[in-house]
């Protein structure tokens, strides 16, 4: 292996960690966006990094339905992301 190569690899390696931060900024901003939606006495606020933050019935807070939902959430996002980097190495894009 030459230098070049080992200062190619370099410059991946740091891309690639360029790239890590920026998906944790993104991820960091899309936290911040919270909508808040009422339905039949229902009340749901809910951020677009897909966490519930609250959830109101007839006007009381449900922090036991919050909990639930938002551990299936991240067990549906496990799912997704498992099927999804499996489909990304066969079109040869790896994380």
């Amino acid at each position: 292996m030459t230098e070049r190569d080992g200062e190619g690899k370099l410059t991946i390696m740091f891309d690639r960690i360029k790239q890590l931060n920026e998906l944790r900024k993104t991820k960091d901003e899309l936290a911040k966006e919270v909508i808040e939606v009422e339905h039949r006495g229902i009340t749901v606020r809910l951020a677009a990094d897909f966490s519930l933050r609250e959830i109101k019935i007839d006007g009381e807070v449900s922090d036991r339905i919050k909990e639930a939902i938002n551990r299936a959430l991240k067990e549906v996002q496990k799912i997704a992301a498992k099927e999804m980097k499996g489909k990304m190495g066969s079109l040869g894009i790896n994380f």
